[in-house]
């Protein structure tokens, strides 16, 4: 019974589909014979009208037994059968988590016992033996891992915070236009605020701002991320130049930085949070089940 159903549910969508074709076929024919008639100053007969009525109720009933299956022929998918190393972009979106200030000690945003040099790989390192001993973990690692695979190429990095880390994100700006100057040279940060309408301001003038988003609202952050691209592409900037990471926030951002980019040619990545680190990448299209191609 179960292997029935399983087939059922495949093969439903298109017998809705080929009953819409038949059916509009059949209604489409008698209303030209019923208008041919009434063209031609013939004789209606209320059996013709009837029939004509019964066919377009049936077209309409396929039709609305077709869009009730819609969430069934197309589903969300990966493009590649494997994950991807992130190629460059220029374009880089973050969300930016909210420091902890209750369970340590910071020095503009650095954890205390932390020194950062300006150097990206050497203090990604030093951070691993600093998580080693037992010191606590720096919310802020994940987003400096996620900008390294774009390095060579980056030309603009657009924050997105949270209500509590819009409070916060002048460490981050300063951070990476301060600390990371020469790696990040070249580089514009900026913050996409909360406001009437929505508006990127650039670091470090971004202290004593409020406007974030709320990252357990899925609507709300989904037009948050929607108005960004929007802006991005106002500018004049390409969807395959744009990247998506969603290591930061909450699990919503991470739906919703996946949604945004479906059949679009702006990526996805995820930095992972254990060792060995590695960022990944992922092209999502929005197919339906027998697409050629897509994985499962």
């Amino acid at each position: 019974m179960t292997a029935f159903r399983a087939k059922w549910a495949t093969a439903q969508p298109w017998l809705a589909a080929a009953c819409v074709v038949l059916t509009a076929n059949w209604a489409a024919a008698e209303l030209k014979d019923h208008i041919d008639r009434v063209t031609q100053g013939k004789d209606v007969e209320p059996r013709g009208m009837l029939m004509v009525l019964l066919y377009l109720a049936l077209f309409a009933v396929t039709v609305y037994w077709l869009y009730r299956l819609r969430k069934v022929l197309f589903h969300p998918r990966t493009r590649l059968l494997k994950n991807e190393a992130p190629s460059p972009r220029e374009h880089l979106i973050l969300f930016l988590s909210d420091l902890d200030v209750s369970r340590g000690r910071y020095n503009g945003g650095v954890p205390e016992g932390v020194v950062l040099t300006g150097d990206l790989q050497n203090d990604l390192n030093a951070l691993v033996e600093h998580k080693k001993r037992g010191t606590t973990f720096w919310r802020w690692e994940m987003p400096l891992r996620a900008i390294k695979p774009h390095l060579a190429t980056l030309k603009v990095l657009t924050v997105l915070c949270s209500p509590e880390s819009v409070r916060q994100v002048h460490w981050f700006g300063q951070i990476l236009t301060g600390t990371y100057a020469r790696e990040l040279a070249g580089v514009a940060v900026e913050v996409f605020l909360n406001e009437q309408p929505p508006r990127a301001i650039s670091c470090p003038a971004c202290e004593s701002v409020a406007g974030g988003w709320k990252f357990e609202a899925f609507d709300a952050l989904s037009e948050a991320l929607l108005s960004l691209l929007s802006h991005l592409k106002n500018q004049g900037v390409r969807d395959e130049q744009i990247m998506i990471d969603f290591t930061g926030g909450q699990k919503v951002t991470s739906v919703v930085a996946a949604s945004a980019t479906f059949n679009r040619a702006i990526k996805s990545q995820y930095v992972q949070t254990n060792p060995p680190f590695d960022a990944v990448s992922y092209d999502i299209l929005l197919t339906h089940s027998l697409t050629e191609g897509m994985g499962w």
